[in-house]
């Protein structure tokens, strides 16, 4: 795997994440996280990094891995999961995408 171009050179605090969250004082730096990624983004960061690579698609934790890899190659102080079988009710609205990397 490619060093990323995002990297700086800080250890993940996800207690310091928590302690900003939760207002417990000023936090030393600001933590870098993303609530959503969008599926063709995350796989043109791993196509361009070879971010898979020695990564089998048959296994059973190949997402959860691949998951892990991108966040942390983006230099994020967590890593984002879900629920399973657990549904919110959304409201989603329609709109012509317009991005480079259309789906």
């Amino acid at each position: 795997m490619d060093k990323s171009p995002f990297a700086v050179d800080v250890t993940p605090d996800w207690q310091g994440l928590v302690d900003c969250i939760m207002r417990k004082g000023t936090p030393p730096r600001v933590h870098h996280i993303e609530l959503f990624l969008d599926l063709e983004v995350q796989e043109a960061i791993c196509r361009r990094y070879h971010l898979l690579d020695g990564l089998s698609s048959d296994s059973p934790d190949f997402v959860l891995q691949a998951s892990v890899r991108i966040q942390r190659f983006l230099g994020y102080d967590y890593v984002r999961c879900g629920l399973d079988d657990f549904e919110a009710p959304l409201e989603r609205l329609m709109t012509q995408d317009t991005a480079h990397l259309q789906r």
